[in-house]
Order: C-alpha cells, then sequence, then structure tokens
C-alpha cells in the first residue's frame, strides 16, 4: 500500500506542472518541493489527513482456556484483522484511536 506521499505525488504529477524546471515534484536541498503550489498542496494534503480520525473497537480478549476452538480463532483472526486495518490507517495518515 503507498504512503501518504507517495498518494500525493502520484495526485500532484498529473495536477500540476512546472514550466520551469519541468518537474512540478522536484525537491530543493532542505527537502521540500521547489514549486511553491506543490509545497503548499502537500501541507493541505497532510492537514487534511491529519484532521481524520478513526477509532476502532478494543480487542476481543480470550480466555486461557476455551473448548470452542471456533470462538479462538474468530477471536483471534478479528485481532489479526483489527492489527492490520491500523497499520493501513496510520501508513495513510490517519490518526488510529
Amino acid at each position: 500500500m503507498p504512503d501518504m506521499r507517495e498518494e500525493f505525488e502520484a495526485w500532484a504529477s498529473s495536477h500540476f506542472v512546472d514550466v520551469g524546471s519541468g518537474n512540478p515534484l522536484k525537491k530543493g536541498p532542505n527537502g521540500h518541493y521547489g514549486f511553491y503550489v506543490v509545497a503548499t498542496a502537500w501541507k493541505a494534503w497532510q492537514a487534511s489527513r491529519a484532521a481524520l480520525k478513526v477509532e476502532l473497537p478494543e480487542r476481543a480478549v480470550l480466555p486461557e482456556y476455551t473448548e470452542h476452538r471456533l470462538l479462538y480463532c474468530e477471536r483471534t483472526g478479528f485481532n489479526d484483522c483489527l492489527e492490520r486495518v491500523k497499520e493501513a490507517l496510520q501508513q495513510a495518515g490517519i490518526e488510529v484511536k
């Protein structure tokens, strides 16, 4: 899954043209975008992602022993899925509680 900057750059490369350098995504020595419009769009992109917050459900609590193996597998699968969703949201720049 692409990270937040990769998503932004894919979007920006199809929306901006820098006639000076020919590359609107070119970065200066400080690592920031040299094209002012792209730099401003990047700050707005980050702010929009920072404003998003998601609260995920609590992890399923597993008893130390259960007679029903299926119940154990369901809870384990739920927790694994929850971790993957959390990682994907964080990678996209979305805050997860």
